[in-house]
């Protein structure tokens, strides 16, 4: 009888740790199905997003390959920088013309705008005189590469310097000039924010459809220096609604990276 008690006690055991194993190794295969799922998931999610990445994006050894911009909005708030790319055949749907007179180009549609803009100021005596509109791929990608190997001149690394140099000239396809919305006036000095023509335009320029890109409070978010001349078309009511809320072009689109 003792025997028998202690054999079914023994069996009792054998049971019971049966079928915690058999609940462990269910909630195992749970647990790896699971995993397979969100690593599935993230797989598709990084393969949609490894479509729209730039795929001869030659920085990327410093700099994160940007994704093709949503062409798709309104044209004169298509966001450019060095998180958005423009396609490649962008400005063959562009018409350029010349700005005031001088060799400088704007996409045609700011460029009525900075006309007036221009002459406007004219009748106070202040000339906005162009200084550099679109760029096109090839000079942007010179200009910035140049910028790298001055910095590497100076001692910086080839990351350093690629990084160093992004913060200054955007590289060739994510620069507004590239897209021919953006216009640097007068000059490309500091000292531009010291003249009359800045004062006129920091006061005046929305109700022409132009803001101040790269504010010096906001360069945290354009990732850019504080440009004091470039000034970029984004139509009045965007300008006048960008002026009165403080905020840059990547805020107002809610694009903050």
């Amino acid at each position: 009888m003792k025997k028998l008690s202690i054999f079914l006690v023994f069996l009792i055991i054998v049971i019971t740790l049966c079928s915690c194993k058999k609940n462990e190794t269910v909630d195992e295969d749970y647990t790896n199905n699971t995993t397979d799922n969100q690593v599935q998931t993230t797989y598709q999610k990084d393969d949609v997003t490894a479509l729209a990445t730039v795929s001869n994006w030659k920085y990327i050894y410093a700099i994160d390959a940007p994704v093709v911009t949503d062409t798709e909005v309104k044209w004169n708030l298509l966001l450019v920088n060095r998180e958005y790319y423009l396609p490649d055949n962008y400005i063959d749907t562009v018409n350029l013309v010349n700005v005031c007179g001088t060799q400088e180009r704007l996409d045609s549609r700011a460029a009525i705008y900075y006309e007036e803009m221009f002459n406007a100021a004219a009748i106070e005596g202040i000339y906005l005189t162009p200084c550099s509109g679109y760029r096109s791929y090839d000079l942007q990608k010179s200009n910035f590469e140049n910028r790298i190997s001055y910095n590497e001149s100076l001692g910086y690394s080839k990351i350093e310097a690629t990084v160093e140099a992004s913060k200054v000239i955007l590289p060739p396809g994510t620069s507004e000039h590239n897209a021919g919305l953006a216009m640097d006036i007068i000059n490309c000095l500091d000292s531009f924010e010291n003249t009359q023509a800045f004062k006129w335009l920091y006061e005046n320029a929305q109700d022409f459809g132009f803001i101040l890109r790269y504010p010096k409070d906001k360069q945290d978010i354009t990732k850019i220096v504080y440009e004091p001349w470039h000034w970029r078309f984004v139509g009045v009511e965007a300008a006048q609604e960008m002026k009165k809320s403080g905020q840059c072009l990547e805020e107002y689109l809610g694009k903050v990276k």
